[in-house]
C-alpha cells in the first residue's frame, strides 16, 4: 500500500544515503483540474532523491487527463526516455513489445447457455443484489424516489440558436437539469454522509446501444453467460481465440458456437460455476453471474467511451481485414495519435462506432474483456442534507450531457442518459465516498471557520446546497456566517433552487446570497466572479476574520478566473500588492482555507 511506504520514507531519521544504489523511475497520473496536480508523483521524486536513490530519467512523467488524449500522452513523450535508460544498464536484454503487443492470456471463461429471445418491456433495468462494481460489501443498493427536471422548457439559447439558424439547423440542444432522489438502503455507509461528500453511480448503457453492439457481433442477448475462472495452464491454450461468431472456443472447453444449443453438464457443475463469487472476481465486473448477455454487456462494457490507443491496438490483432488491421495498429501507435484524434475525438466517436466501423475484428467475448473499457462509477456532489435517522434521502442534481458534434451528430453522456431515463421504483447502485469538500462543523462553536464564502455556478451549487441545509436553521445567537455566489445562464430558465436561497436568506443561515447570469445580458457575459468583484468589500472582510473559501463546479477556468478576483479584491480592499495577495490565497490553501471542487 501507498501510504505505509510514504510514511515509511518520510522518517526525519533516515540518512541521506539510505537508498544509495536505487534506481527508480516516476510516473504520475492526475487531473490538472485539481490544484494538488500530480502532488504523490512530484513529492515521491524529490523524496527518494533526497535518500540517495538515482533516477534513470529524471523528469518526472505526470500525465494528465484533461490533456487532449487523455493520460497517454504523458506516456508517449515519458517511456522512450525510460526505454533508454533501461538499454544503459541492460544493453542485454529486449525492452521493446512487438506492435501490435500479444493479447494477454484471458483470466476468465464466459460460457454461454443458450436461451431463447424472449420480448421484454424493459429490460435494461438493475434488480438488487445484482451489481458488483464496488465489491459486495460496499455497494448499496437505493430506489428512485422521484426523477425532476428543474430547468424550464424553454431554453432561449435554443430560441436564439433557431431564430438565426433555423430550427433544422440549430447546433444547440436544450440543456436540461434534473433532481433526482434516492432512498438509501439498510447499509450503514448510505445513511452516514456528511455535507461535502460524493455519491458514485454505476450506469448501464442505454438499450438501443446494447442492442446494436448485440447485433454486430450477431448474439442473443437472451444467452445466459456463466463465469468460470481460467487456469494457468489452460489460460497457455492457443484455443482460446476468436471464432467465426465471435464466442471463444477452445480446446479445453466449448462455448457456444452456432452448431452448439446447450453446454455440457460439466461446463455447468458446481465446482466450474462461481455461484459464491469472491472478492477478486467481485472486483474484475460489475454483475454477478450468472446473467443475461445482454445484461452483461449494458452494465460492463463501456460502449460510449471515447476509444483510446489501447483500444486500437489491441483491437489490431484480431481485425482479418488486413485493411482494417493496418488502419486500427496505425491508431494504435503513437505515431498515429493524430489521425487517431481526427478519427476519434473530434466527431466523439465511441467505442461502439468503431466497432461499426472496423467490422471485421470481432474479438472473443472473452478477449472484449480486456479491449473495452469497463464502465466505472460516475461521481455527483450530494445535493441533499444528511438523514435524520432512518428517513431522508441521497440528492443529485444533475445537468444531462447531450451535445451535437462539429459534424452535426448527437452524443450523450453515458451515466447522465441513465440518470435520465429513471422512474420512481428503479434500483441504482451506488457507493458513498468522502469528497474533496471539508465543511466546518457549525453546531459546535468553537469550530473554525465561522464564516464561509461559497462560490457554485451550475450544478457546482449541489455540495453547497447539502451543507447550507445541514445548518439550517441557524441556533439563536449563532455567530455563523455564510455568503453564496451562484452563477448561470438565463434567471429565467436554470436558476436552479432559486426559492431556497429566498428562504435561507430570509432565514438568516445566508447572509449574502448573489447570482450571475450570464447570458441575460445581449453582448455581455455576467459571471460569478463579477459578483465577487462586486461584493468585494464583504468578500475582504470575511477572508480578513479568517473566513474560507469554497469553490465547486464545471471546468478549470472558472476556477482560476475566481481566484484572479480573490487576488484582484485582496490587492484593493487590503492594500497590498499581488504578490502578497497570491501568498494569501497560498497560506489558506495550505491551511484548507481555500477548497475547490472542479470537473
Amino acid at each position: 500500500p501507498a501510504q505505509p511506504l510514504w510514511r515509511a520514507l518520510r522518517v526525519a531519521r533516515l540518512r541521506p544515503d539510505t537508498l544509495a544504489g536505487l534506481r527508480f523511475a516516476v510516473l504520475g497520473l492526475g487531473d490538472s483540474g485539481y490544484p494538488k496536480f500530480n502532488a504523490a508523483a512530484r513529492m515521491l521524486q524529490t523524496r527518494l532523491g533526497q535518500l540517495g536513490a538515482e533516477a534513470v530519467v529524471e523528469k518526472v512523467g505526470l500525465g494528465d487527463d484533461q490533456s487532449e488524449n487523455g493520460l497517454e500522452d504523458a506516456l508517449a513523450g515519458w517511456l522512450p526516455m525510460f526505454w533508454e535508460a533501461m538499454r544503459r544498464f541492460f544493453p542485454d536484454m529486449l525492452f521493446e513489445l512487438p506492435h501490435p503487443p500479444p493479447p494477454p492470456p484471458p483470466r476468465y471463461k464466459l460460457l454461454l447457455e443458450s436461451a431463447p429471445s424472449t420480448p421484454r418491456s424493459k429490460q435494461n433495468q438493475w434488480k438488487e443484489g445484482q451489481a458488483t462494481g464496488f465489491g459486495r460489501k460496499a455497494t448499496c443498493d437505493t430506489r428512485v424516489i422521484s426523477n425532476d427536471i428543474i430547468t424550464s422548457s424553454k431554453d432561449p439559447d435554443v430560441a436564439v440558436a433557431q431564430s438565426s439558424r433555423g430550427a433544422k439547423s440549430s447546433t444547440v440542444l436544450p440543456r436540461v437539469v434534473r433532481h433526482i432522489r434516492l432512498r438509501p438502503g439498510k447499509h450503514a455507509q448510505c445513511l452516514a454522509y456528511k455535507p461535502g461528500d460524493v455519491v458514485n453511480v454505476l450506469p448501464r448503457n442505454p438499450e438501443r446501444v446494447v442492442k446494436a453492439f448485440l447485433d454486430m457481433f450477431g448474439w442473443n442477448g437472451d444467452d445466459v453467460v456463466h463465469l468460470k475462472r481460467i487456469e494457468a495452464d489452460e489460460a497457455a491454450s492457443p484455443g482460446l481465440l476468436s471464432s467465426n461468431n465471435g464466442i471463444a472456443e477452445s480446446t479445453h472447453h466449448s462455448g457456444l458456437s452456432a452448431s452448439n444449443s446447450s453446454l455440457a453438464s460439466d461446463e455447468l457443475s458446481p465446482e466450474h460455476t462461481l455461484g459464491d463469487l469472491n472478492s477478486d472476481i467481485l472486483n474484475d465486473f460489475n454483475i454477478t453471474f450468472p446473467c443475461r448477455l445482454f445484461d452483461l454487456v449494458a452494465s460492463h462494457f463501456d460502449l460510449l467511451a471515447l476509444p483510446r490507443q489501447s483500444f486500437f491496438e489491441s483491437l489490431a490483432i484480431h481485425a482479418t481485414d488486413e485493411m482494417e488491421r493496418d488502419k486500427l495498429a496505425h491508431f494504435g501507435s503513437y505515431g498515429g495519435s493524430q489521425d487517431r484524434r481526427a478519427y476519434a475525438d473530434l466527431d466523439m466517436r465511441s467505442v461502439l462506432i468503431a466497432f461499426r466501423d472496423f467490422q471485421s475484428a470481432r474479438p472473443a467475448l472473452e478477449h472484449l474483456l480486456y479491449i473495452v473499457p469497463r464502465i466505472k462509477p460516475r461521481p455527483f456532489s450530494i445535493a441533499s442534507e444528511p438523514p435524520r435517522g432512518d428517513s431522508g434521502s441521497i440528492d443529485i442534481c444533475l445537468a444531462v450531457q447531450r451535445f451535437l458534434t462539429p459534424m452535426g451528430n448527437q452524443r450523450t453522456g453515458l451515466c447522465s442518459s441513465f440518470l435520465d431515463a429513471l422512474s420512481p421504483g428503479d434500483v441504482v447502485p451506488v457507493r458513498i465516498l468522502p469528497g474533496t469538500l471539508r465543511f466546518p462543523s457549525v453546531a459546535d462553536p468553537k469550530t473554525v471557520p465561522r464564516k464561509v464564502i461559497l462560490i457554485g455556478p451550475g450544478t457546482g451549487v449541489a455540495p453547497f446546497r447539502s451543507f447550507l441545509r445541514s445548518v439550517h436553521p441557524l441556533g439563536s445567537g449563532s455567530d455563523f456566517q455564510a455568503a453564496l455566489f451562484f452563477g448561470c445562464r438565463h434567471r429565467t430558465h436554470d436558476f436552479l433552487y432559486e426559492s431556497e436561497w429566498t428562504e435561507l436568506e430570509a432565514a438568516g443561515t445566508l447572509k449574502l446570497f448573489t447570482a450571475a447570469f450570464s447570458r441575460d445580458t445581449p453582448g455581455r457575459k455576467h459571471y460569478v466572479q463579477d459578483e465577487l468583484l462586486k461584493e468585494g468589500a464583504k468578500v475582504w472582510d470575511m477572508l480578513r476574520d479568517g473566513g474560507a473559501v469554497y469553490i465547486a463546479g464545471p471546468g478549470n477556468s472558472m476556477s482560476r478566473d475566481v481566484k484572479t478576483a480573490l487576488v484582484e479584491i485582496i490587492e484593493k480592499h487590503a492594500g497590498w500588492d499581488e504578490d502578497a495577495a497570491k501568498a494569501f490565497l497560498t497560506q489558506m490553501e495550505a491551511k484548507n482555507l481555500l477548497q475547490t471542487e472542479c470537473w
